[in-house]
């Protein structure tokens, strides 16, 4: 009877002990997981953020360079050049210094472009004029 004792305190201990690693495997893969989930949700985030300011770099871009090409319209003589890429609510103002040239395109309050994206506040383009003769000085 002792040994029939020994055998079930034995079975007896031995399926007390794995309910409780069950348990505790059971809790750390559901920590697992919502760690997972929050990794998840922050990665998307982080994409999505990574996305707009994407678009935002581009549309700026395309911006300057429409300024830079009318200004280069204009020098060229072709005075009767006018860009349809920016409506008629952006202020464009330069400022020429000895060297550089300063463009402040204001887009007020709000602005909404052709694309139908809308933008508010000032872009600041700085540039040299001395860029021709580096370039002449580059290639020497």
């Amino acid at each position: 009877m002792n040994s029939k004792m020994n055998i079930f305190s034995w079975i007896a201990a031995v399926i007390v002990l794995s309910l409780f690693v069950i348990s505790c495997s059971s809790d750390n893969d559901n920590e697992a997981n919502v760690q997972e989930d929050a990794t998840a949700q922050i990665t998307t985030k982080t994409i999505n953020q990574s996305d707009e300011v994407d678009m935002v770099e581009e549309e700026l871009s395309n911006i300057a360079l429409d300024v830079f090409a009318t200004d280069e319209a204009h020098a060229k003589g072709m005075a009767d050049y006018a860009s349809d890429f920016l409506p008629d609510c952006v202020i464009i103002t330069t400022v020429i210094t000895d060297g550089s040239i300063t463009k402040i395109i204001d887009f007020g309050d709000g602005c909404e472009l052709p694309n139908g994206n809308i933008l508010a506040g000032k872009v600041i383009l700085n540039y040299s004029t001395d860029f021709y003769c580096r370039i002449g000085e580059f290639l020497l």
